[in-house]
């Protein structure tokens, strides 16, 4: 299962910028005062999806910004740098890792803010547009591990991904090969000889961030890693002020 995110400041984070009337002020009042980093003023390499409806389910098509689109992202990014900065160099080796699986190259990080209850659904979604090459990792794992009456991972990839990555260098170890005859990239390598996508999806989970199966793959938004804000759902909260478009 997926942790939460470290937040002991967040709610002297959202006094902070209670009177901002738009996320880009409330984000330039953070940079101001040193409570986010400078260089994150406006970074080429982060991205925030923001949502048309509400109830988006494809984030690779809806508009995106260099800045988050409400005052409340901006505060709950602030109040955990470290594990924001953890999750994106995650985000940036998992897409290194996937290279052998046909994966484009790292662009940037796209963060998307959900509810808990929005991503369960949103990680069993198929999409056009995107690839699966983290998929296609899970794939050869598991077919491995059949083909030799192995025990399967007792849980689905995302929030295991730990399992997941002790089981590879398992078969790394052992000198298993991806099987030749698998209709997967990197088929007839050895397990050894690819680099684990599951440790740094392990590092990306233990931040209390997630990421979904894909990397986007078409357009401007090739390369794109998502990356999963929690929403805090404490309680008599007054809703989060939009941003100005």
């Amino acid at each position: 299962m997926l942790a939460s995110p470290s937040r002991p400041r967040l709610a002297e984070l959202r006094a902070d910028v209670a009177q901002c009337s738009s996320a880009a002020a409330a984000w330039r009042q953070l940079v101001d005062a040193g409570r986010l980093p400078a260089g994150w003023r406006e970074d080429p390499c982060r991205r925030f999806v923001h949502e048309r409806s509400g109830e988006c389910r494809d984030p690779v098509y809806e508009p995106r910004g260099a800045l988050p689109e409400l005052v409340e992202h901006c505060a709950l990014l602030a109040a955990d740098v470290p594990g924001v900065a953890a999750a994106e160099a995650a985000a940036r080796s998992l897409a290194a890792c996937l290279r052998p699986w046909g994966a484009p190259p790292f662009t940037f990080a796209l963060w998307w803010f959900l509810p808990p209850g929005r991503l369960s659904y949103a990680t069993h979604d198929t999409r056009p547009g995107v690839h699966y090459a983290l998929m296609f990792a899970v794939n050869a794992l598991v077919d491995t591990l059949r083909a030799q009456h192995a025990p399967l991972p007792a849980h689905l990839l995302l929030g295991y991904a730990a399992q997941w990555s002790a089981l590879w260098r398992d078969q790394a170890a052992a000198g298993a090969v991806v099987a030749p005859a698998a209709r997967l990239p990197s088929a007839g390598t050895p397990f050894a000889a690819l680099p684990d996508p599951f440790a740094p999806l392990a590092a990306l989970e233990a931040t209390g961030y997630a990421t979904l199966e894909w990397i986007g793959a078409t357009g401007d938004a090739r390369g794109a890693v998502p990356l999963i804000c929690p929403l805090d759902s404490a309680p008599g909260l007054p809703a989060p002020a939009r941003a100005r478009r």
